[in-house]
């Protein structure tokens, strides 16, 4: 077992405090002697910051990616593929960065959990973004969270989702279903008084029979 102390305080909101513990995630590897399956859980940091070149041209999303030219008769997927180039990123998305670090170190078949803004999953400058995470890994789950589970704390009215991934043997394009929820209520009103709605045992009530569903369709 590894364990890793850290100092009281020595982590903050502060830009240059996320990076420097980037790369300190980025230069430890998983253990090879664990046996057992691994569920990574993150909780990111968001938003755009610089990288240091030597960092980022080792990540795949900390390069400038591109669709290829091609004729109004290409069938739809070629015109949806993105492709990676050898420029990189002066400055990325911290969250994908920390994505794909998550995915590097999770054997075929492992599970991801993150939380992250709504952008990644929508905005069309995410789109190369979320092309290499689909392709690398299968989301199981996408369920957006209300915008007072960060107002009532953090005052704030970021949107923000939970995405549950699973690592794929090899890169994919197949098409599958998509457990996807929005949760209306949360318990708490945007002032964090107690509200007696919430959908959260309902919703993870609903994920859990997806799952089951979809395994009992793969032993089928």
């Amino acid at each position: 077992m590894t364990q890793t102390l850290t100092q009281p305080n020595s982590v903050s909101s502060e830009p240059t405090d996320w990076l420097t513990l980037f790369a300190e995630c980025d230069q430890r590897r998983p253990v090879p002697t664990l046996s057992l399956k691994t569920l990574a859980i993150l909780n990111p940091p968001f938003g755009k910051q610089a990288i240091q070149h030597q960092v980022a041209q080792t990540y795949e999303l900390g390069h400038h990616w591109r669709r290829p030219k091609v004729g109004a008769d290409a069938d739809s997927r070629l015109k949806s593929e993105w492709q990676r180039t050898s420029r990189v990123k002066a400055s990325t998305q911290l969250e994908t960065m920390f994505l794909e670090l998550a995915l590097r170190q999770l054997a075929p078949g492992e599970v991801m959990v993150a939380l992250v803004p709504n952008g990644i999953l929508a905005d069309h400058d995410s789109s190369a973004a979320r092309h290499w995470l689909m392709n690398q890994a299968q989301l199981w789950a996408s369920i957006q969270l209300p915008k007072e589970v960060w107002q009532a704390e953090c005052k704030t009215g970021i949107i923000t989702s939970i995405v549950v991934f699973q690592k794929r043997q090899e890169p994919s394009t197949d098409d599958y279903n998509i457990f996807m929820a929005m949760i209306q209520h949360c318990g708490f009103n945007s002032r964090g008084k107690p509200m007696p709605e919430s959908d959260f045992d309902e919703i993870a009530e609903g994920f859990r029979d997806f799952c089951q569903a979809a395994h009992a369709l793969s032993q089928a």
